[in-house]
């Protein structure tokens, strides 16, 4: 795979392949999901999930993210990526970077909620 400013190595597309199969874009895509659907007033959360889900094209999705990875990282940064997603710790973390997610997002979204509002109330 070649980016317009670089050459990339059949290994580095690879290791970008294997990361992105420790780190599944589907998993990412399906959190970001789950997130935005709890906005939705409850009778309309499934239909909106579903909605989403079927939208999204997947495979290519999965196909930009590895060419992501390979771009975005080197070789060495992608190996050390890959060792450290490895661990069993690592997956327990990324386990709960939604429970992580679910705590901090609110209160981010209030604290730039109540900065509009205040800059919309300034004359």
């Amino acid at each position: 795979q070649k980016n317009k400013d670089q050459d990339i190595s059949q290994t580095h597309f690879e290791r970008a392949q294997e990361m992105q199969g420790l780190r599944p874009v589907k998993v990412q895509i399906d959190a970001a999901i789950n997130r935005y659907v709890r906005r939705a007033p409850p009778g309309q959360q499934k239909v909106l999930h579903e909605q989403l889900q079927k939208s999204l094209n997947y495979k290519a999705l999965e196909l930009i993210a590895v060419d992501a990875y390979a771009e975005t990282y080197t070789e060495a940064e992608l190996n050390a990526m890959i060792a450290y997603y490895s661990t069993p710790e690592a997956q327990s973390a990324q386990e709960k970077s939604g429970i992580y997610a679910a705590k901090i997002y609110p209160h981010i979204i209030k604290m730039l909620d109540k900065a509009l509002m205040a800059e919309r109330i300034q004359p």
